[in-house]
């Protein structure tokens, strides 16, 4: 009987704990693999049918398996290994009377690298390195829900007045200002535009996080916001800002809106209309997924393209790199060109009152221009997976 591979958590650990190793913090991902051991040995007693009562520690049971032949000689010393491992790190901090603080560190980061190789070696012999948004998966799975911004039991109050300490610390901006407006949102505006339209989860935000980004999407499946297009906010430290998200999974709907959209005489028709230059919307690229870069204003982008110059032939070369990009089966494609939508600068939210205090109005406005542009997109694309 082969061993069976980490079930539940223990293996969005693992993918965690690789991660924390390959990015230089191997003592927490050792640590991890610890725990992990813990709980892959509580699992193999499920799985195998055979109690743990009765031994010490968890040598003492990998033989129990060994001697019940639920195990080969391979996976014993294997486990064995890994468990030899684990003791090491687990109580490296007890070496230090005997050697030095330098002797002793590098050796748990080198046991930390070990345990989490063997892990993938026993269990995941095909083991591929995971990209950041599987990484971001495994990571939210972790912690459902902490960070959810819907509250659909009761109506939710107006969000509050933008401060200027919101955009000092992105923390007190997802928790005093995006949650709020995010409930808010959901019920005085998604839910006009479509039944299914519904905020993911708020991106998770550390101490190196650039954003708040908060998308609403047409499915409820976790990560969706990663592989459709959405409604974005973006709450950064020098602007917040709102527009047609293309996010780094969503490669069919990158190759329509680049491949057809963006040159169609109704997508053109409609952001020449008088209801979508109310909006001062512009052109813009996106680095890293949030930094945002002017491109060109509407009117400029529209009058370029139908006079066949200018942005018309930037946006030409631009779509040929990301067709390049795309041919290249990259797993996440981490930039956009031509999204369109607006920014809100922060020194023009904190200077005008009716941009500190009702925001949110502008972006219920925002999103009704912009809703037009996501159906052309979501239309296009679901034609021809149809013609497919």
């Amino acid at each position: 009987m082969a061993l069976p591979r980490l079930r539940n958590n223990s293996e969005s650990l693992l993918i965690i704990a690789d991660n924390r190793i390959e990015n230089k913090q191997e003592i927490i991902g050792g640590l991890i693999c610890c725990a992990i051991l813990e709980a892959y040995v509580i699992q193999l007693s499920i799985e195998f049918n055979v109690s743990m009562s009765g031994v010490n520690g968890n040598k003492e049971y990998i033989i129990k398996l060994y001697e019940n032949n639920k195990i080969n000689n391979y996976e014993r010393d294997k486990l064995f290994s890994i468990n030899n491992l684990r003791n090491d790190i687990i109580h490296f901090n007890e070496a230090r009377i005997m050697q030095s603080n330098d002797i002793i560190n590098a050796r748990v980061i080198d046991n930390s690298k070990e345990i989490k190789s063997q892990f993938i070696k026993l269990l995941y012999p095909g083991w591929k390195k995971p990209d950041y948004e599987l990484l971001a998966d495994k990571e939210a799975g972790l912690f459902p829900n902490w960070w959810s911004i819907i509250n659909e039991k009761n109506k939710p109050p107006v969000p509050p007045e933008i401060k200027t300490e919101f955009f000092a610390n992105l923390k007190t901006a997802q928790e005093k200002y995006m949650i709020p407006l995010g409930e808010y949102l959901q019920t005085e505006c998604l839910k006009t535009l479509h039944p299914e339209l519904r905020f993911a989860d708020l991106s998770r935000i550390n101490s190196t996080s650039g954003y708040v980004w908060m998308s609403a999407v047409s499915t409820r499946k976790r990560r969706a916001r990663v592989r459709h297009p959405g409604l974005t906010v973006l709450f950064m430290p020098h602007e917040v800002a709102v527009y047609l998200e293309l996010p780094g999974k969503s490669h069919d709907y990158k190759k329509e809106y680049y491949g057809n959209l963006l040159f169609d005489e109704k997508f053109l028709d409609y952001i020449s209309s008088e209801d979508v230059k109310k909006r001062s919307f512009e052109f813009f690229h996106t680095w890293w997924y949030a930094m945002r870069e002017q491109a060109c204003s509407v009117e400029h982008y529209v009058a370029s393209v139908r006079g066949k110059d200018g942005q018309w032939e930037c946006l030409l070369s631009r779509t040929r790199e990301i067709f390049d990009k795309l041919a290249e089966e990259q797993p996440i494609f981490t930039q956009n060109f031509f999204l369109i939508g607006k920014g809100y600068p922060r020194k023009d939210i904190l200077s005008d009152e009716h941009l500190r205090t009702r925001l949110h109005e502008e972006i219920i406005q925002d999103f009704k221009a912009l809703f037009p542009i996501y159906e052309m997109l979501q239309d296009k694309v679901s034609s021809q997976t149809v013609l497919g």
